[in-house]
């Protein structure tokens, strides 16, 4: 079973020993920041993080710019949670 997190150097008892995990989502998405479409991801991913025990310690929104995108992941980065979600930026055309 551990083979995999071998593969990736994570520590296994990190993250399977019923440690609660610090968990950041980033919504991306022009038409949630002008009020076209609703977050509901957010909503819904939150409930069931903290179902299983986990903690959301922020949930960031930002627009479709490719820059936006990648300085705030670098600013996520800093701040180390143990995961990371990021939900919506399907950018097409």
């Amino acid at each position: 079973m551990y083979k995999r997190f071998k593969k990736y150097k994570i520590q296994p008892s990190r993250y399977l020993k019923g440690r609660s995990m610090e968990i950041e989502l980033l919504m991306i998405g022009n038409e949630i920041l002008i009020g076209k479409t609703q977050d509901t991801n957010s909503n819904w991913m939150t409930k069931r993080i903290t179902k299983f025990g986990h903690k959301v310690k922020r949930i960031t929104t930002i627009g479709d710019e490719l820059e936006t995108i990648s300085d705030t992941l670098r600013d996520i980065l800093k701040r180390n949670p143990d995961i990371i979600v990021v939900s919506g930026g399907l950018i097409i055309g």
